[in-house]
């Protein structure tokens, strides 16, 4: 049986719940990519350092075309992002310049 290869796929998230879906998709074992920076957070008694998502409400998964339902399952999973009607596919160059 030929096997597809694993794709770059972006899933859309609830609202400020990218880092969770991210810790259930990794118990599932699902391959993901969740781009944060380090940014300065200063309140009136002090100052901190946090990790924040780079792009709200969207994670990027690496697996193949036909594993979706799990993903689609878990709970914060809105569903996977489509252009033109087709699911969009991010390439592995992209992937790499981001990171």
């Amino acid at each position: 049986m030929f096997m597809q290869e694993k794709k770059w796929f972006i899933i859309k998230t609830n609202p400020r719940a990218e880092k969770k879906v991210a810790a259930r998709l990794e118990k599932l074992g699902v391959e993901y990519y969740l781009p944060t920076r380090k940014e300065l957070k200063t309140w009136h008694d002090r100052k901190v350092y946090k990790d924040v998502v780079l792009f709200k409400s969207y994670i990027f998964v690496l697996e193949h075309l036909h594993n979706r339902k799990p993903i689609l399952e878990t709970i914060g999973v809105v569903k996977f992002l489509f252009v033109a009607g087709q699911i969009a596919i991010v390439k592995n160059s992209e992937i790499n310049t981001i990171k």
